[in-house]
C-alpha cells in the first residue's frame, strides 16, 4: 500500500480501471516536510512543470512549490529560498 502522500503515474485506457505505473521521486524539502498534495502538472515545450502544496503541520501552513522533470517520473524542486 502507498503512504498518504506518494505521488503516483496512474494510466488508464478506459478512465474506469486503472494501473499505478511509477511512484514519482520527490525529495524532501522544507516547505512539504509533513505531507504534500494537490499537484498541478503542465506540459510545455518537452519539459513538465508541476505545482505542490506543501504542508507544515506544527505551523498549521501550507507553501506551494514548482517542480519540473524532463519524463514525468523524476522530479526536481527549484532551490528554497
Amino acid at each position: 500500500m502507498l503512504d498518504a502522500t506518494t505521488l503516483t503515474n496512474p494510466v488508464s485506457d478506459d478512465l474506469r480501471n486503472w494501473e499505478i505505473k511509477d511512484e514519482l521521486s520527490l525529495l524532501k524539502q522544507n516547505w512539504k516536510p509533513y505531507r504534500y498534495g494537490a499537484p498541478f502538472v503542465r506540459q510545455e515545450d518537452g519539459r513538465y512543470f508541476m505545482l505542490l502544496m506543501g504542508e507544515e503541520n506544527e505551523a498549521n501552513r501550507s507553501s506551494l512549490g514548482l517542480l519540473y522533470s524532463d519524463d514525468g517520473i523524476e522530479w526536481t524542486s527549484l532551490p528554497e529560498e
